[in-house]
């Protein structure tokens, strides 16, 4: 079914003298380009467990102002069940299960997210990079990745 859906869009845009490529750059321009990744940081045995804890806190009690220059719009806790919208100051319920995890909401679509992880010594921080084009979006999480791996020493 995918296959067909593709072949039809390629015939389409081929008929307009246009490829699957250049639309999907026009797509990435308009809307932006959505890159994930993930850093992995370990902390074996106990005193790391220790440094886990101490990290998670610290985040929370200072949490970034902003990350690779952008802003940070809303922050999340997880733990506590609370969402701050900064521009306003308003507090909003996270209607999920309580867990060790934060997020960090920036400008322009862009977000970091941190959580130890639960099955190994390590705290995870997940990246959702936007941008114009690939590029553009893997220079901004390399910057998002060199400022949050400063909360990790």
């Amino acid at each position: 079914m995918a296959s067909t859906l593709i072949c039809e869009m390629a015939a389409y845009y081929k008929a307009q003298g246009r490829g699957l490529a250049e639309v999907m750059e026009d797509i990435y321009r308009e809307h932006g380009m959505y890159l994930n990744a993930l850093d992995n940081f370990a902390f074996e045995g106990a005193a790391g467990m220790e440094k886990m804890k101490e990290i998670m806190d610290h985040l929370r009690a200072d949490p970034p102002k902003a990350v690779a220059g952008k802003p940070v719009t809303v922050r999340s806790d997880f733990k506590t069940g609370e969402s701050l919208d900064i521009a306003t100051g308003k507090i909003s319920n996270i209607d999920l299960p309580r867990s060790n995890v934060l997020s960090f909401k920036l400008t322009d679509g862009c977000s970091v997210i941190v959580r130890p992880s639960g099955t190994e010594p390590k705290i995870k921080i997940y990246y959702t990079a936007c941008a114009e084009n690939k590029a553009a979006a893997e220079t901004m999480k390399n910057a998002m990745s060199e400022d949050m791996k400063a909360y990790m020493a």
